[in-house]
């Protein structure tokens, strides 16, 4: 790595972005975002030495990636000028975004090929897309290949990932043999040793990913919780269109329902 040439990991000091930083804090870093405050407080409290670059992802200033030789994306983004930018800069470019809609832009766009892009890179996609292509090394015969993701409602979560989950569960996605479908209205299953946990369709990019590079295959990828009657209870109030969100002044979601079922999205499902 040529140590003259920086790393800038943008929302390097979010919920995912952290641990990239802490991995990473003994080369050149950047830490890019929009509070100045929260990024000095998580370097002071890790004791990392880092810039810091203020930073509005929705509306780039390219002349702060000067002497950057590697991008780390760790927020959302709603346009592809900074891939853009890096691709024709010679910058590699990192984005752990599971945003499929992102991804797919991405994917329909005509790079030059001057610099190294990376997606999905997290649990879904990233270690799903993994396994499932060992899978697919070591049973080449199988044709129609499930993805079951299993989330623990105790877990801590980051803010955006909740939020992006939340989202999804109302729109419809495009699937490649399912055509145009509603999530969590298909079932599958989870067998762990005694316990058997249910799982529904979801919008994971992963399995988009993958039915792109194989052609000949199917991937579908199921979203379940480690509470059975949490996934039991989305499902049927979703399949009936009953699951609505709750929203803030600021149009950010902050609870659902699914009857008694409640979840909020304050770092961590209940």
């Amino acid at each position: 790595m040529d140590c003259k040439r920086k790393i800038m990991i943008i929302g390097g000091h979010g919920k995912v972005g952290q641990y990239i930083t802490k991995e990473l804090q003994n080369y050149n870093l950047i830490l890019a975002g929009r509070s100045e405050d929260k990024m000095r407080s998580f370097l002071q409290k890790e004791n990392i030495q880092a810039e810091i670059c203020p930073m509005d992802i929705h509306n780039i200033d390219f002349a702060k990636l000067e002497n950057v030789g590697w991008v780390i994306v760790c927020i959302d983004q709603e346009n592809t000028k900074l891939v853009e930018f890096c691709d024709a800069h010679e910058i590699d470019y990192m984005d752990v975004t599971a945003n499929s809609e992102y991804i797919e832009k991405i994917q329909q766009l005509k790079l030059q090929g001057s610099s190294k892009i990376l997606l999905g890179i997290g649990l879904a996609p990233g270690l799903t897309n993994l396994l499932a292509e060992k899978f697919v090394m070591m049973n080449s015969s199988a044709n129609r290949i499930n993805i079951e993701v299993i989330l623990g409602l105790g877990e801590k979560h980051g803010e955006a990932a909740i939020q992006w989950t939340l989202d999804n569960f109302l729109k419809s996605y495009n699937h490649k043999t399912l055509g145009s479908i509603h999530p969590f209205t298909l079932k599958s299953a989870v067998h762990t040793g005694h316990k058997i946990l249910g799982t529904c369709n979801f919008n994971f990019v992963d399995q988009h990913m993958l039915n792109l590079k194989y052609k000949e295959k199917t991937f579908t990828t199921y979203l379940g919780f480690d509470q059975p009657i949490a996934t039991k209870a989305i499902y049927i109030v979703n399949k009936l269109r009953l699951l609505k969100f709750k929203a803030d002044g600021n149009k950010k979601i902050k609870q659902w329902s699914t009857g008694d079922f409640r979840c909020n999205s304050n770092r961590r499902f209940r």
